[in-house]
């Protein structure tokens, strides 16, 4: 994310997220809040901590 816009009280948010092979490089980055970007993290962190490397993960997003 080097050298995507910054602007105070945002993260640069990436999907895929990086925490996935699928993520990173050529990801979609857009700036959120950083307490939804930081709470999205936290919750997915929590969901996939116990999951051997390699697993399979399916991310469903839903709009507002």
């Amino acid at each position: 994310m080097r050298g995507r816009e910054t602007r105070p009280g945002m993260d640069r948010d990436e999907f895929p997220p990086a925490i996935l092979d699928s993520g990173g490089h050529g990801a979609s980055v857009r700036l959120i809040p950083r307490g939804d970007n930081r709470g999205a993290g936290a919750s997915m962190g929590r969901q996939m901590r116990n999951l051997e490397d390699g697993t399979e993960v399916r991310i469903k997003t839903i709009e507002d």
